[in-house]
């Protein structure tokens, strides 16, 4: 099943407020989870894996970082699920939805002013082109020995 861009947009900004107003880490993991089983059944989960691995480990580094400033376990459980789920669905919208799309359904539905959804989608096609070029810069480096 296919949703408009503007159905994505809203279900993007629902899940992030509520991954903010949730307190505790069962809830939290209880919306990932909901998240995850969406991404399988949309067959975005088998595609996007690796991404999505990259994004579990970044949140356990902010769970960390959260910890050694805070040094309460449940605030810092709370901080990374809270990221991951945000980011989770953020992906999802974009890995679903042309940015041509989106910037027309930011512009016509949203009423935002085109300039700034351009600049808004026009960063967004910019990230795969950085990385590529870290990922070239990395090979780079490991047939240098750095």
């Amino acid at each position: 099943m296919k949703f408009v861009p503007l159905t994505k947009i809203w279900a993007t900004i629902f899940v992030s407020i509520l991954a903010i107003a949730m307190k505790t880490p069962e809830l939290l993991l209880a919306l990932f989870g909901v998240e995850l089983l969406v991404m399988l059944i949309g067959g975005i989960l088998l595609r996007q894996w690796k991404a999505l691995f990259a994004l579990i480990g970044f949140s356990a580094f902010l769970g960390i970082v959260q910890y050694l400033g805070s040094w309460s376990v449940d605030s810092a459980i709370v901080t990374a699920l809270r990221m991951l789920t945000m980011t989770t669905i953020f992906m999802m919208l974009i890995v679903t939805t042309k940015t041509q799309d989106l910037t027309v359904a930011l512009v016509q539905q949203c009423r935002i002013p085109y300039a700034y959804a351009f600049m808004f989608t026009a960063a967004l096609r910019f990230v795969p082109d950085f990385l590529r070029e870290s990922k070239a810069v990395q090979e780079a480096q490991a047939c240098r020995g750095m």
